[in-house]
């Protein structure tokens, strides 16, 4: 069966090592390619033929450093901030890295703050209420159709 087939849809690389030496490196290139960009699955599959080879090499531990966060440039800030102010009819949209990014307390305060709607995306659900009152998820295309300024939060 042909496993790595069906695993494709879903991962964003998939490695298969056809050696003893070259699992070391699949692994290390799976991590980076998961915690790189926007992370995600890495589909690794190793034969039985491999997985039952007797092995003389020594065990490689090279830690995996995840990548330093992109800092964006201060004059691609304040454009976006003047873009911002402007909007007559802003909205945000959360998607599920809100969600997995733990700061619930701060996209609340941001929608609070400058009563802006939002639209939760499917994973996202439960970052804000959806009873709150500035959720938009009832009128979604509504909202998207007419927003002039979309801030994403978590999308890809």
């Amino acid at each position: 069966m042909n496993t790595e087939a069906y695993a494709l849809p879903y991962v964003k690389e998939s490695l298969v090592p056809h050696t003893l030496t070259h699992i070391s490196f699949c692994i290390q290139k799976a991590f980076g390619v998961a915690t790189s960009g926007r992370p995600g699955p890495v589909y690794l599959e190793f034969s039985e033929d491999l997985l039952l080879a007797p092995c003389t090499l020594d065990p490689v531990c090279t830690p995996v450093r995840p990548p330093a966060p992109s800092v964006p440039r201060q004059l691609e800030m304040d454009r976006c901030l003047e873009v911002w102010r402007k909007a007559r009819k802003p909205l945000i949209v959360l998607g599920k890295g809100a969600s997995y990014s733990h700061a619930d307390t701060s996209i609340q305060q941001l929608i609070n703050r400058h009563q802006v709607f939002f639209l939760p995306m499917g994973m996202a659900k439960g970052v804000v209420s959806d009873d709150h009152p500035l959720c938009v998820s009832p009128a979604r295309s509504m909202v998207l159709r007419t927003s002039d300024v979309v801030l994403l939060i978590g999308c890809r």
